[in-house]
């Protein structure tokens, strides 16, 4: 509910900006957000899924702290990074906008990483109603700056700060409940362990960093990508209905897979099939994708074009183009995380890497061949589908025997 709740302000705030900007802005809004994205995942080291995993709190600490230290060392690393080739990087996605804002890359890279970890602990210990109080705060602090945009300054500057400022609130919710536990920080002052558990957990960001970066751009990297090959402002279009649809679905869904994840690991280490666990969330998703979705294939293409007014190119069609593809992450992406929790990272990795290749590939072959905009959407659309069909089922399989718990000394 408290996702919902969130998003449904987000959502309504957003249509009201988008109505004050151009829609130029917001595919620009989109390439941050890819490049955001790709930081904040990599500035995490992807430790916050290796923090559900160890049986003692001690260990999950000292994971827990590897992940905040990376972060800032990886948004000063990005920073630099967009001084030295900026230019030619964001002209190539019709971007340029953003170099007169150089402060926001590194700051949402720094707010993602440290969120990601402490949403990794609350997950461990199933603190449901501080995650439901990140999602609330994430959604009012960044309506609010989107309500700026649209009454006030209907500006790049202002989006960006909105979209920031959602995130920050979020982390701080989420890590003063971590940082409520007084052996947080003490726990973690035992180099050996660390190297030790580090060792142990590798594969985290080694493997799984870069299977969950992967899955993470999925829903971002079409808007940098469409921005290339066809225009900021047809990025616009595809932005704002991920921003008012899919994203809001993204959100909700993330938040039944923590409970997924929370569950699925309490099997793990009870050594039990995870199947169960799936089954539950599967009937949940499938009864609240009827719900959400049927009224916005109904009257969702005809309330749009008035909504967003005249210089939106054909959001109603575009909106019918997009939704197969959110419907299917909307169910498949919250079960796929027991493939971690049981540590099939490389089909993870290959999948991820499969899907994003071919929906790069349409959008991009597409945009050569001169395809209109919607033929583009319903193709990306179609991919999403298959491959979220053909994931979902393995994961259904791996997840069928109780396969043991590995353990480790670390002492």
């Amino acid at each position: 509910m408290a996702s919902a709740a969130s998003q449904g302000m987000v959502a309504v705030a957003t249509l009201l900006a988008a109505r004050a900007c151009d829609p130029a802005i917001f595919g620009v809004l989109g390439v941050f957000t890819t490049l955001a994205v790709i930081g904040g995942t990599i500035g995490s080291l992807r430790m916050e899924a290796a923090v559900v995993l160890p049986a003692r709190d001690a260990d999950a600490r000292r994971l827990a702290v590897l992940g905040l230290l990376a972060a800032p060392v990886i948004a000063a690393a990005a920073g630099i990074m967009l001084i030295v080739v900026g230019p030619m990087f964001l002209s190539r996605f019709d971007a340029t906008g953003l170099l007169a804002h150089p402060w926001a890359v590194p700051a949402a890279i720094l707010v993602i990483g440290w969120r990601s970890i402490a949403l990794g602990w609350c997950t461990r210990h199933g603190h449901v109603r501080a995650i439901a109080r990140g999602r609330l705060a994430n959604g009012g602090a960044m309506s609010i700056g989107l309500l700026a945009a649209a009454t006030v300054s209907p500006t790049l500057g202002v989006l960006l700060a909105a979209w920031i400022a959602g995130q920050a609130a979020e982390a701080v919710v989420l890590g003063a409940r971590t940082l409520s536990d007084p052996d947080f920080i003490r726990s973690a002052r035992r180099p050996r362990r660390t190297r030790r558990l580090l060792l142990r957990y590798r594969r985290f960001p080694l493997v799984q960093l870069w299977s969950f970066l992967i899955e993470q751009l999925g829903p971002h990297l079409p808007t940098a990508l469409i921005a290339g090959a066809f225009s900021a402002e047809i990025a616009g279009v595809y932005s704002i209905i991920s921003r008012i649809v899919a994203r809001p679905m993204a959100v909700i869904g993330s938040s039944i897979a923590v409970v997924v994840q929370h569950g699925a690991s309490a099997e793990r280490r009870a050594k039990r099939s995870l199947r169960p666990v799936m089954s539950a969330a599967l009937r949940r998703l499938a009864v609240a994708a009827t719900i959400i979705f049927l009224p916005i294939i109904a009257i969702g293409p005809w309330i749009l074009p008035s909504v967003l007014g005249p210089e939106w190119l054909e959001p109603g069609p575009a909106l019918l183009a997009v939704l197969p593809g959110v419907i299917a992450d909307f169910i498949a992406v919250p079960l796929l995380p027991v493939l971690g929790i049981i540590e099939r990272l490389g089909t993870q990795l290959v999948g991820g890497l499969f899907r994003l290749a071919m929906v790069a590939g349409a959008i991009i072959t597409l945009g050569e061949m001169g395809s209109s905009p919607i033929v583009m959407m319903i193709t990306v659309s179609g991919v999403i589908l298959a491959i979220d069909a053909v994931m979902m089922s393995l994961a259904w399989r791996m997840a069928a025997p109780a396969i043991p718990y590995p353990t480790a000394r670390t002492d």
